[in-house]
Parts: structure tokens; sequence; C-alpha cells
């Protein structure tokens, strides 16, 4: 793959959690994925594989919110087959407030598979806080 193609295939995988489109995204996880989630917050952590990265690291915060995270993506920076996102994450928490988040994703796509294969993020742990602290997590039905 070359520059542009790297650029074309992870554009495409992210631009899947923009809206309510999340599951299209895990499409794109190897089965295998790191999922690392940075700062001291309740979703943090180190996840593996692709059931382990649904159902904590993304799964656990909509408990707080009214409607899908949605990313938007500010700046992309490509070097091989790595990738830094710059992106907004913004919701309607339970209360029926905003809730924004800036946020920074670094991801690593196994070239064979065209999969990404690691996901580092980066969020602003006191707005994380602040959303767990002023909302009653609700249960999502399935």
């Amino acid at each position: 793959m070359d520059h542009q193609d790297y650029r074309n295939q992870f554009e495409k995988i992210f631009s899947f959690l923009n809206g309510s489109n999340h599951e299209r995204f895990f499409e794109f996880l190897d089965n295998n994925v790191t999922y690392i989630d940075q700062g001291e917050h309740a979703f943090g952590g180190t996840f593996h594989g692709l059931q382990d990265v649904q159902s904590h690291a993304f799964e656990g915060i909509h408990h707080y919110l009214r409607t899908p995270l949605n990313f938007e993506i500010n700046k992309m920076i490509i070097e091989g087959n790595c990738a830094t996102f710059i992106m907004n994450a913004s919701a309607k928490d339970n209360n029926g407030k905003n809730y924004l988040n800036h946020c920074c994703f670094y991801a690593e796509m196994n070239p064979q598979s065209k999969k990404i294969m690691k996901i580092e993020a980066f969020y602003d742990t006191f707005k994380v806080h602040q959303l767990v602290k002023d909302n009653a997590p609700q249960r999502k039905s399935a």
C-alpha cells in the first residue's frame, strides 16, 4: 500500500465513528486488536481482542450518554501504516446536556489485512470524570 492507499483506508475506517454506525468501525478492527485507553478514568485500560474492545472500551461510556458518540476528525497525520487523529467526540448525556471531549487516537494498520491492529486513545480525563459524576448510568437495550 502506498501513502494515498493508507490515507483512504484510514479515512474510510474512522468515518464510521461519525454518526451512529459504530458497528461498521468494528468490522475494520483486527480480531487481535489492542486498544489502550489512556488516563485515570472509569473507562481507561488496555483491552485485547475485538470482543474485549467492543464491550469495555466503547460500550461503557455509552451507559452515560443518551446519543451515540459522534467523532469529528479535525486533523489526520499519516506515516506509513500509522495514523494520528485529532478529533472532537460529542453526544447528549443522560441529562440531555451536550457532552464534548477532545481526543487523539493513534492507530496502526496491518498492511496485509488492511485492518486496525492497535489503537491508543487519549481523552480529556476531567471531562470523562464529569460525565460519570453528573449522570446516572442507563442500561441500553440490545
